[in-house]
């Protein structure tokens, strides 16, 4: 039996309990809907497991032009360098048969010595050449990335408000900075693939047909098939590399935010939570990215099958020649060795193909933020207003954020040095009149004046040089 005493006590340590339980259950609610609300968030995220790119922006050669084509005499310069180069390496097997055919049968010293005087005099033009071909090409792709960030971000700075209120900030980053870094890289390597592979092909063709033109036919009725070949695989290429850049756009856009929020994190001890979501979110990421160089090494398996069969090919029928007579030892090696200029450059061009479709990829995700309009534009004939008194003027003045209206019929004047004070309850559209009056947004209906001009007839820039905010 309790006395009287001891009731009061009992009475207050029964509130003290009911009180920490409460505060428990409201912690654990809390910390739920927190993991609710993030595992719903990385569901929301998550990118469809059938990806689909989006269709390439129209004229993606032409858009790509206009940043690279300013650089067209430099273009030239190191095109011609590198041919330069890759016809003084095609003479090698050349001097090779000259020196089987002629310099040891003959025992003649002095070709021999001649020849290889003249195999290091060219080699040496070769690396001099080679270097300023490098140079060009490094300062080419440098340049050309710089334009492409210059214009992006100019662009991007132009973009209203609620762009940014939908897009994340470490996707945009990731579209500047590595997006555009890809293109550097197809830059850099372009060139010199493109025309080495088109000059070792054609210039190795015509040797090829006058040392042995049946054979060579022979060797053309394969290439159908290995064009064959990388078109089966260009498609998946683009579409799991497309793919990829998504995954890590929106990958860096979580980290972002985690970081930002880690406070919160923290404060409901959600750091297993989010440690699983990251893990979960680099796991999908890894066999995304683990299968894309499969692809592109089970193409160049696929190419060099074909290539070994032929090569054998070659050197049976080939040889047959030799014993028949109608081909010359050095004419044998000779021939061999220009048959890998006619296959080496189409393994190039399938090896290009995985730097091109990543570089493709990077370059349509900046077209796509460069042909968002924005919804701020000013008019080609904007006024300037030299000096502002401050007349402020609503008249009927309706805002929507994605159709929920925010202001409807807003009527108000402000006069020259009248302060006026907006009150409201959170959400009333305080802050959405203070928007629209600095025009980091455009009304759907109605209008606002400063000293009688409209707003969205005032030279965008100068007005907001005369605003304190």
């Amino acid at each position: 039996m309790s006395t009287p005493q001891s009731q009061p006590a009992a009475r207050q340590e029964s509130r003290e309990a009911s009180t920490e339980e409460g505060d428990q259950r409201r912690s654990r609610a809390t910390s739920i809907r927190l993991a609710s609300s993030l595992s719903s968030k990385r569901r929301s995220d998550s990118p469809e497991k059938d990806h689909i790119p989006p269709p390439p922006p129209k004229d993606l050669g032409a858009r790509f032009w206009k940043f690279l084509g300013r650089h067209k005499s430099l273009i030239t310069v190191a095109v011609l360098g590198n041919i330069t180069t890759v016809l003084i390496s095609l003479s090698a097997p050349l001097i090779t048969k000259l020196i089987i055919d002629e310099a040891i049968p003959g025992h003649n010293g002095s070709l021999l010595v001649g020849l290889a005087i003249a195999f290091l005099a060219l080699q040496a033009t070769r690396f001099v050449i080679g270097y300023g071909h490098d140079f060009l090409v490094t300062y080419i792709g440098q340049r050309t990335v710089f334009d492409i960030r210059r214009a992006l971000f100019h662009h991007l700075q132009l973009l209203h408000l609620s762009f940014y209120e939908k897009e994340r900030t470490a996707s945009l980053v990731n579209r500047v900075i590595y997006d555009a870094a890809t293109i550097q890289q197809f830059v850099n390597t372009s060139f010199a693939t493109l025309a080495n592979s088109s000059v070792s092909f054609c210039v190795g063709l015509l040797i090829m047909f006058l040392l042995n033109a049946k054979l060579t036919f022979f060797c053309l009725c394969i290439l159908p098939l290995y064009f064959l070949i990388i078109h089966t695989f260009r498609k998946r290429l683009r579409s799991t590399d497309h793919e990829i850049k998504e995954r890590q756009s929106q990958l860096a856009g979580s980290l972002g935010e985690t970081f930002a929020g880690i406070r919160v994190v923290k404060s409901f001890a959600q750091e297993d939570h989010e440690r699983r979501r990251f893990v979960l979110r680099i796991r999908e990421n890894f066999l995304r990215e683990f299968e894309l160089p499969l692809l592109g090494s089970r193409m160049r398996i696929s190419l060099n099958v074909l290539s070994v069969i032929t090569v054998a090919t070659v050197w049976v029928w080939a040889g047959l020649a030799v014993f028949n007579g109608n081909m010359t030892i050095g004419g044998f090696v000779a021939y061999v060795s220009y048959l890998s200029t006619l296959f080496a450059p189409i393994d190039s061009l399938s090896s290009l193909l995985l730097t091109w479709t990543n570089a493709r990829t990077g370059f349509e995700r900046i077209l796509t933020l460069i042909d968002i309009k924005p919804k701020v534009q000013e008019q080609e004939d904007a006024i300037v207003l030299d000096e502002i008194e401050g007349a402020v003027t609503f008249r009927d003045v309706t805002f929507s954020y994605d159709g929920k209206k925010a202001i409807n019929g807003f009527n108000l004047d402000v006069k020259p040095g009248e302060v006026i004070a907006l009150v409201g309850h959170s959400g009333c559209g305080k802050s959405t009149l203070m928007s629209l009056l600095t025009r980091f947004y455009d009304v759907e209906s109605g209008s606002i004046s400063i000293d009688g001009v409209d707003l969205r007839d005032l030279k965008y820039d100068l007005y907001r040089q005369q605003l304190g905010i």
